[in-house]
């Protein structure tokens, strides 16, 4: 985590400072807000209540706004990004009237480079972050039907509303990083970061026994030189203390180290936009009131994408899937989605626009070679994918020049039939080496059908192949799959 800057003094308007923030499950998934610095211009800024920093710049931003940076070196979240901080007095959140602006007063704010969240919404890149370290002994609303943050700088009435549920809220170590704890059917609570700026729920992998999926989906998560093969897990419900969230899904992975505690996981917004959400840290609390959105769901509509310079092209067309049914092929630059330029897009957010939200129907713009542009209507499924990926119930992860190391092996999975288990090595997948293969590599074969590994047992030199053939997709209305997985320590 950054470390954490002074925060001299917070003011607002008395019954509440109202400040109006961006979002959209498509194409603003985290809350985004405006703000000035040392009253410059409005600047855009996320507001990432997992971060326990009060202020950090982009250097990019820090460059135009011509701030002086300190030559020291401050820890980091991360300790391969460098950071450095800069002087800055005052913080300026843009409230919906004059009257409701945020002010904080500050000594200074971090400045790294923020290459990670800079692109996380289309249209003008974030300027900055910030972060839980100005809430001090204020509290923050977060209402996603009027899009809107109320920040309280008096304290609110100790009382429950109508309808709430009332969460304990840890803060560890004083350090302005606040917790709730997942309450699972088996096991000790698991400590769950109140993280506003991460799209998802996260779980560690030690979750996976208290767990009980419908069906699940492979994904993938990149952090520097390291791989992992992450799983979308679709719940039932979910047991947030006496609450139960209905539908939803959570992410687990393979953290660098085990621990036979748990490691923290992350509360993200699949699950807080659904409620009015009050993070109350001076009465160690988090209220979540009546739904305030309705439940978002990702569809598929078929297309694997690429980026090649700067535009979007489609890598890959998954047979029967709409794009397929209307002759979209491998190789066609998708020019405008939902009339959206994909133009210097960054991948990730390509693919979540085309993806969009499950039961609509996109309009694409493609160009094939030097033809003329054409316009084609997608309707965007329910469904994961008409063939399901091999990889599907894997949870492994690849640390740099190591081989794949699988972590968890999901029931009812190809890879369980295959007879893979938790500590084996896949040392090449389709004659690739694990050990060396690059991010572009792993994205071509992570949503195969069906894949060729060599693997080597945990502890034994003997290598053997097989061909991992993915299975059909299970339904999220089925009874929940039997069996659970064991993590390796």
């Amino acid at each position: 985590m950054v470390y954490l800057q002074p925060v001299v003094r917070v003011s607002g308007a008395a019954n509440g400072s109202i400040v109006p923030f961006a979002y959209d499950p498509v194409t603003t998934t985290v809350p985004i807000v405006e703000a000035s610095l040392d009253g410059g211009l409005p600047m855009r800024f996320l507001f990432d209540t997992g971060f326990n920093s009060a202020v950090i710049l982009d250097t990019r931003a820090a460059k135009r706004l011509g701030l002086i940076l300190n030559s020291d070196r401050h820890e980091t979240y991360n300790s391969s990004l460098p950071s450095s901080s800069a002087l800055v007095h005052q913080l300026v959140l843009r409230g919906r009237t004059q009257a409701d602006n945020l002010t904080v007063d500050l000594a200074r704010a971090s400045v790294l480079d923020l290459g990670f969240v800079r692109d996380a919404t289309i249209g003008s890149p974030v300027d900055g972050v910030i972060g839980a370290g100005i809430l001090c002994d204020t509290a923050v609303r977060f209402n996603y039907h009027t899009k809107t943050l109320t920040f309280f700088t008096q304290p609110l009435p100790d009382i429950v509303p109508a309808g709430a549920t009332v969460l304990p809220l840890t803060e560890r170590d004083q350090d302005n990083a606040y917790f709730v704890n997942q309450a699972p059917s088996l096991g000790a609570a698991i400590p769950l970061l109140v993280d506003s700026g991460s799209e998802g729920t996260n779980l560690p992998l030690e979750a996976l026994a208290t767990l009980h999926p419908h069906a699940y989906h492979v994904n993938q998560a990149t952090m520097l030189s390291s791989v992992s093969l992450v799983n979308d897990l679709y719940l039932s419900h979910f047991t947030l203390g006496a609450m139960i969230v209905p539908h939803t899904a959570v992410s687990v992975e393979a953290t660098e180290t085990s621990s036979t505690a748990w490691d923290p996981g992350t509360l993200g917004e699949n699950i807080l936009s659904r409620y009015q959400v009050t993070l109350d840290p001076p009465h160690s609390r988090l209220l979540l009131e009546p739904p305030a959105m309705p439940n978002f769901n990702y569809s598929w509509v078929g297309l694997f994408l690429h980026k090649v310079g700067s535009g979007i092209q489609v890598r890959k067309v998954q047979p029967g899937t709409p794009a397929a049914r209307t002759g979209v092929k491998s190789g066609d630059r998708i020019l405008r989605v939902d009339g959206y330029s994909l133009q210097n897009m960054a991948p990730m957010l390509a693919q979540l626009l085309v993806n969009g939200a499950a039961g609509t129907v996109g309009v694409f713009q493609f160009q094939r070679g030097t033809a003329p542009p054409r316009t084609v209507r997608l309707a965007r499924l329910a469904e994961a994918y008409v063939d399901p990926p091999a990889l599907d119930g894997l949870i492994g992860r690849r640390d740099q020049a190591h081989p794949l190391v699988i972590k968890a092996v999901l029931p009812a999975s190809a890879a369980e039939s295959a007879g893979l288990h938790a500590g084996d090595s896949i040392t090449t997948i389709n004659g690739m080496v694990t050990a060396t293969m690059t991010n572009a590599q792993w994205q071509d074969i992570l949503y195969e059908p069906r894949l060729a590994l060599t693997v080597r047992a945990a502890g034994s030199p003997a290598v053997r192949t097989l061909v991992l053939q993915g299975h059909a997709p299970v339904s999220p209305h089925q009874t929940p799959l039997q069996g659970t997985a064991a993590p390796v320590r």
